[in-house]
């Protein structure tokens, strides 16, 4: 295999001579994704200033003379430990190498590359990844210094069987969730504001989510195909459990085969999830393997007592 020279460097994807090519090069990648130009400017520009106080959306970009061959992407985070202490932390996403530049060591280099850079800006404590388990990028990753923290298992419910209906009307609609009062501040996760999530799930430029409250609960659905993914939810057990309902039955009338979840043990909702009849396992999707590595940190990252990630943190399609 003849030997090929690479360049690095940090692009911004919202620049125009850079927008088209970063859209098409992620669409070809991620075909599911079917990102839009809008959703470039949106994600890197509006959601990223509502995300975390470190920094920016950072895109780091291989090139083989003048051709895009490989990506990958930091957000801004705010992680809240176990003790509930603030970290600036960044979420890497959107990694990825042109399918005809395989195998010539370029996820690795490439990875290197950016942590290096992101290790000279030193905005981040920590920088996070939640790539599927079994899936060959975790053995990139590790090569390139990051470290395995813990599997987030999957589950979900199968709606077929079910022989009790809870009626659309007991839950609302969200149309703000400022005027959800459910806690923001869930320990071993991101801190999420409610401007954040009226941005991420109402305001989405190619998506529209089903966002359903009760009390000061919520939960948010994204249909695909023939199932649906939870992404997101918080609140009190007896809102929950309403809301779960709601879910499942709405699952029944639409005719979707599964719906599917990520919930550690440690979640505060795993109680009712596991409740409501969800099982670990899914046969649309795959548990997920957190994994981190060192930017400003002293310390391997260690999250057992408390993990509250969820599917909206890496949006399956």
């Amino acid at each position: 295999m003849p030997e090929l020279n690479f360049r690095f460097e940090l692009i911004d994807p919202l620049m125009p001579v850079c927008l088209d090519a970063y859209r098409d090069f992620h669409n070809l990648l991620f075909k599911g994704a079917a990102i839009s130009s809008e959703w470039v400017k949106w994600y890197h520009g509006r959601i990223a200033m509502l995300s975390g106080t470190a920094g920016w959306t950072r895109t780091y970009a291989a090139y083989h003379e003048n051709l895009l061959v490989g990506i990958w992407s930091v957000e801004p985070k705010i992680y809240l430990d176990s003790s509930g202490h603030e970290q600036n932390v960044g979420r890497c996403f959107a990694v990825g190498i042109h399918p005809e530049y395989r195998r010539h060591g370029l996820f690795v280099a490439l990875s290197r590359f950016a942590i290096q850079e992101e290790r000279k800006l030193g905005h981040y404590e920590y920088i996070f990844g939640f790539p599927q388990t079994g899936r060959s990028v975790i053995g990139g990753h590790l090569k390139a210094g990051w470290e395995s923290i813990r599997t987030i298992p999957v589950l979900s419910f199968n709606p077929a069987g079910i022989q009790s209906f809870t009626s659309r009307r007991e839950v609302g609609v969200v149309s703000n969730f400022t005027l959800v009062h459910s806690i923001d501040r869930r320990i071993g996760g991101f801190l999420n504001t409610a401007d954040y999530r009226n941005e991420k799930w109402l305001n989405h430029p190619d998506h529209q989510y089903i966002c359903f409250s009760s009390g000061d609960s919520y939960i948010v659905l994204k249909p695909y195909g023939g199932h649906c993914h939870i992404l997101d939810m918080q609140g009190a057990n007896g809102d929950l459990k309403v809301l779960l309902a709601a879910t499942k039955t709405l699952a029944r009338r639409h005719g979707w085969h599964e719906l599917n979840l990520w919930c550690a043990p440690e979640n505060t909702c795993f109680k009712e999830v596991v409740a409501a009849d969800f099982k670990e396992g899914s046969e649309v999707t795959t548990s997920v393997e957190l994994i981190g590595v060192k930017i400003k940190g002293e310390w391997s990252l260690k999250i057992h007592d408390a993990c509250h990630f969820q599917m909206g943190e890496e949006e399956p399609y």
